[in-house]
């Protein structure tokens, strides 16, 4: 197919009806020798519904820069269970209506799984750095129907190399915490992945799925030291990583932190009252509690590389 034909719902060419035309922008997909037209995905048809395995039809690329990926494995987040009983309805839903330019676009019937690893099956003719068959790990957008089906559409940026170490499970359960953690360390805090920073930074819930990825990532940067809240019995888990386990539920665990401190970056993937207090242990007043989630190419690239190297 070229880029920027018109398509109808099959796939066949023609011609364009009315004031109204859908564009197809894929450039070359493996597809057609499958005769996939349909796949099934679990769908929540409206907020707070039951979860139900779904015939529904395959989705289509509509920009060039667009990726049509064959689903191998996805992760289930936090996020998706509560994105499932309506969480972010009003913001999520209006940033759907603008980006549809909708009135009347709606997030449900929704597909959840916000990251995920797959094959390459389709390409838009834009994209310039990913061929059919190419292994992959990738997140979606959050407005965009997820990983939680037999394939996915995302874009180009949203996706890197699936390292050869790592079997599809491993990959699909890094990229959505990695790409949380890059947007509250990064984009908000203001961190700088490249530098090497000789910083020192606290995170509250450092044994969970955020945690665990936030403290990889800060020391495959260098940062100096960072200290995590965890149970005495995710201790282990938390040093092995590098960081430094402080349990949340000691006696003197605000002494502790007080003294490994002060911190120029604290990160709270929990928020609880112990979280809420230590911005006392703050430098400068630098205090970060939440970042919402965003992909980021660069975080991906990263990614990545990082996962080759058995940094993360």
């Amino acid at each position: 197919m070229l880029s920027g034909q018109c398509y109808d719902e099959t796939g066949k060419s023609c011609k364009p009806q009315g004031k109204l035309v859908k564009m197809h922008f894929t450039r070359i997909s493996r597809l057609a020798s499958k005769g996939a037209s349909q796949m099934r995905a679990w769908q929540v048809q409206s907020p707070g519904e039951s979860l139900q395995l779904k015939t529904v039809s395959m989705p289509i690329l509509t920009k060039p820069n667009q990726v049509l990926i064959e689903v191998k494995a996805a992760s289930v987040n936090p996020v998706d269970t509560v994105m499932v009983k309506g969480y972010g309805q009003e913001i999520l839903g209006m940033w759907k209506k603008v980006a549809d330019c909708d009135s009347k676009a709606s997030r449900f019937p929704l597909i959840a799984g916000r990251d995920c690893s797959g094959v390459v099956e389709a390409i838009g003719g834009g994209v310039k750095g990913l061929r059919l068959g190419d292994e992959v790990m990738a997140v979606v957008p959050a407005i965009w129907p997820g990983s939680h089906a037999e394939y996915v559409v995302t874009e180009e940026s949203c996706c890197a190399t699936k390292p050869k170490n790592l079997d599809f499970a491993q990959a699909a359960a890094m990229p959505y915490v990695a790409n949380t953690a890059w947007a509250a360390l990064v984009s908000v805090a203001r961190m700088n992945p490249r530098k090497k920073p000789n910083e020192r930074v606290l995170i509250h819930g450092g044994s969970g799925g955020l945690g665990t990825m936030a403290i990889q990532m800060l020391k495959a940067w260098g940062v100096g030291k960072v200290v995590a809240t965890c149970s005495s019995e995710n201790a282990d888990v938390v040093r092995k990583l590098g960081g430094i386990p402080v349990d949340y539920r000691a006696a003197d665990v605000r002494d502790k932190l007080i003294d490994e401190g002060p911190f120029e970056v604290i990160l709270d993937c929990v928020d609880t009252e112990l979280a809420r207090w230590s911005d006392q242990s703050a430098l400068r007043g630098r205090w970060y509690s939440y970042a919402f989630f965003v992909p980021n190419q660069e975080c991906m690239k990263q990614l990545s590389q990082f996962a080759t190297e058995g940094k993360v």
